[in-house]
This record gives C-alpha cells, sequence and structure tokens, in this order.
C-alpha cells in the first residue's frame, strides 16, 4: 500500500479534508445516535399507517447516518494513518476531484463502482451530447 510522507494528522494536504470530516461527524452524530424521533405510542397510534411509515423512515434516515458516520470515521482514521488517499482496493491514488465531492471516498471512482456491482463506461465528451 502507498504510504504518504506524513500522518494526516500532521500533513497540510488533508487538513481541509479532516475539518470537512470532522464536521459531517458531528452532523451525524445526532441523527445516528437516535433511531426515531418521538411519535405517539398509544395503541390507536401505533395502527395508523401515517405513523408506522413515520417510524419506518426515521430507522432508514438513522441507519443511513449511521452507516455514513462508519465511512466518515474510517476516512479520519486513515488520514491519521496517512494512506487517506489511496484506493483501498487497487493502492492507486484517489484523485483529488473525487475526494472534494465525497471526502470519505475509499476508493477510486472504478473500484467504487465494482465495488458496488456496477460497470464503469468512460465516455467521451462528445459522446454524451450524441
Amino acid at each position: 500500500m502507498i504510504k504518504l510522507n506524513q500522518t494526516g494528522a500532521t500533513n497540510p494536504r488533508w487538513a481541509e479534508a479532516r475539518a470537512t470530516l470532522l464536521a459531517k461527524y458531528k452532523a451525524l452524530q445526532p441523527a445516528a445516535a437516535r433511531p426515531f424521533h418521538d411519535h405517539e405510542h398509544s395503541a390507536e397510534a401505533l395502527e395508523s399507517a401515517t405513523i408506522l411509515a413515520a417510524v419506518e423512515r426515521d430507522l432508514a434516515d438513522a441507519a443511513r447516518a449511521y452507516a455514513l458516520l462508519s465511512e466518515v470515521k474510517f476516512a479520519l482514521k486513515r488520514i491519521d494513518d496517512g494512506d487517506y488517499s489511496v484506493c483501498v482496493d487497487c493502492d492507486t491514488e484517489i484523485p483529488a476531484v473525487r475526494l472534494a465531492a465525497v471526502p470519505w471516498a475509499n476508493r477510486c471512482a472504478p473500484c467504487q463502482s465494482a465495488h458496488e456491482g456496477r460497470t464503469v463506461t468512460r465516455l467521451t465528451h462528445r459522446q454524451m451530447w450524441i
């Protein structure tokens, strides 16, 4: 695996990414910790499809927040370890543009697509407009 020269904690190259990830981490903590908002829990209310849908939505939101929180924590660890910008699958450098868009990305775009079971097709600018 490729390592950066300095650990992420001292590497000025990743100071902005670290700050962004820490802010995201702090913002996600409340949503991930609270599985659903307080709803009226009487027997009549729980029979209501609206209340059940709201509870299911809140649980799904909390699960997404928790998953993203885990990704952010992993990115912060990778900064500290000095391998933040290196793809975990192919060991190549993750482009700065991708990290700017998705600071918690731990794979390059082709490896992420393969991980998600998608096919990556590279189109030229001309092909996109045909």
